[in-house]
């Protein structure tokens, strides 16, 4: 029997779910392992996508924590997930056919490959700079070097891993040297690729928390995932108990629940929090991955505008969500002068009917300080166009 929830209720489970409600989670790996991965991309306007979820819900976080379970402690890899992210390393065997996917894939330099491996070997930690290779080639958005690229299919292909990062600069080393020989050793455990994706299917479920049967970003790099796929695993993860149907009167369309959150979704029905509290999200945060979901739980319409040019941009080049409460308040554009250790304040929206109370704007002050000291800044520098924004009422 489905289960029935109001939309405050839906609204509530997610956000205590994610952390963004009551408790931040203790770790950066107690969050990944309740979400299964944080999305990564590189662009770093006021700190990169898996920063920015990770300051707004895990307590004290900072950029050199992540840095040390990344490369030092190596209990996440970066891999592909949903798109490229980070995930468990343990995790690792599971995605052997993602991986093989990219061993069979007809690459250009697939010819490069033994001779560069051993160059790796060699190296220990290599560069582009370390190989012998000139000229450039095609490669995903743009042309690159052959040696980047002969690297990169090497990493996609899981025979290397990044050893470390140096700003934009992927340090690689073989993948026995970064991965224990005991994660390194266990075979694939799905028996097909169909079992393959329907785990896939049931893992970006919890990575939101609820989720639709519809076309949907959040289920991006599932491989051969089109309507019929998808209807049919749904029905199969359904019969075999491991999600529930959840039904809000306000969404025309089921949700779905994985069923071991249950237990989770009982606990935080009429959870109360003791004070409004305010966070800036990151826009891949998983929260929003399903941007029309979040429209129709949260009234919030969210596009992130990197990819829109600039004369059709609504609001700017990158723009976080501000989540106060149980409500998205508003919008703001924030970049980080690393050189000069300043936070600038560029640009700041409310959400229409959004009053910039006294309260409000003291939440506000309190999100920012936060912000500038995750931003590892000694100053914030609020632009003249904003300060009438932000003027209290």
């Amino acid at each position: 029997m489905a289960i029935a929830l109001s939309i405050e209720e839906a609204r509530t489970f997610l956000l205590w779910r994610h952390g963004l409600l009551g408790d931040k989670f203790a770790s950066i790996t107690d969050y990944v392992k309740m979400v299964s991965c944080v999305q990564y991309d590189p662009v770093d306007v006021c700190g990169k996508n898996a920063e920015l979820v990770f300051q707004s819900r895990v307590e004290g976080f900072t950029k050199t924590g992540l840095y040390e379970e990344l490369y030092s402690k190596r209990t996440l890899v970066e891999h592909f997930d949903k798109n490229m992210a980070m995930y468990l390393t343990t995790d690792w065997p599971k995605f052997s056919r993602t991986r093989a996917r990219h061993q069979n894939a007809a690459y250009e330099v697939q010819d490069l490959k033994g001779a560069v491996l051993k160059t790796v070997s060699e190296k220990k930690i290599c560069t582009p700079k370390d190989l012998d290779l000139t000229g450039k080639i095609p490669w995903n958005w743009q042309h690159t070097s052959r040696a980047k690229a002969v690297l990169e299919m090497l990493y996609f292909q899981g025979e290397i891993g990044i050893h470390h990062r140096m700003r934009t600069i992927r340090y690689y080393s073989p993948i026995q040297t970064l991965i224990s020989p005991q994660i390194l050793k266990e075979t694939d455990p799905f028996s097909t690729d169909h079992e393959f994706i329907k785990w896939m299917m049931l893992r970006r479920i919890k990575s939101v928390g609820l989720l639709w049967n519809r076309p949907s970003d959040a289920f991006l790099a599932i491989p051969g995932l089109k309507t019929e796929a998808r209807n049919r695993i749904f029905s199969e993860l359904l019969a075999s108990g491991q999600i529930l149907e959840v039904n809000v009167p306000e969404i025309k369309w089921p949700l779905y629940l994985a069923t071991e959150d249950e237990s989770m979704l009982v606990n935080s029905k009429g959870f109360q929090p003791k004070e409004g509290r305010m966070e800036f999200i990151a826009p891949l945060d998983n929260l929003i991955w399903d941007r029309k979901l979040i429209k129709a739980l949260f009234g919030f319409d969210y596009t992130w505008e990197i990819y829109t040019i600039e004369s059709k941009r609504k609001f700017g080049y990158y723009v976080l969500p501000i989540l106060e409460g149980k409500a998205f308040v508003g919008r703001i554009e924030l970049a980080n002068d690393q050189k000069n250790k300043t936070l600038i304040l560029k640009n700041l929206w409310w959400e229409e009917g959004v009053v910039p109370t006294l309260e409000r704007i003291a939440r506000l002050d309190d999100c920012l300080k936060r912000f500038r000291n995750f931003s590892e800044a000694d100053t914030l520098t609020i632009l003249d166009n904003v300060k009438k924004t932000i003027a209290t009422k």
